[in-house]
């Protein structure tokens, strides 16, 4: 994971490890003081860094922020920045113009920074979308074009 993104820090991978890890029948109801939170998941583990979540700037931002989408219009994949001013779990989704939930970019617990995530829209229609950020009380929407 390290390799794929030095910035990564022990906290984020313990979590993208923990958040990763599958239970089955063999580790039984997880966690446990055996298998801890279950079976690692390397590949699922990989992806999750490999998907495009980036810290970008190791200054700690002031204030929370929703960055506008870029390139905007795009095709087939845009950059999302947001900044979270101290941990929290942060929830970043994309929405199609009916108000469903279409992608979940990001859910779990983050410490302070700068970020940008990559998202792929390879698999949905072209229109309108709207991506929302929620860290702590904080809540912000933006809209995106997505064109084929």
């Amino acid at each position: 994971m390290l390799e794929r993104n030095g910035t990564l820090t022990p906290d984020a991978a313990r979590s993208i490890l923990k958040g990763t890890a599958r239970s089955d029948g063999f580790t039984g109801t997880v966690p446990n003081n055996i298998f801890g939170s279950g079976k690692v998941d390397a590949y699922d583990a990989v992806s999750t860094v490999v998907a495009g979540l980036e810290r970008i700037d190791p200054a700690l931002p002031e204030a929370f922020e929703l960055a506008q989408n870029y390139p905007n219009p795009f095709n087939p994949a845009t950059h999302i920045r947001f900044a979270i001013p101290r941990a929290a779990k942060v929830h970043l989704s994309v929405y199609d113009i009916l108000g469903r939930e279409v992608a979940v970019l990001v859910n779990e617990a983050m410490q302070p920074g700068q970020y940008e995530y990559e998202f792929d829209a390879r698999e949905l229609s072209s229109g309108i979308y709207f991506y929302r950020l929620e860290a702590g009380s904080f809540k912000q929407v933006r809209k995106m074009l997505l064109t084929k």
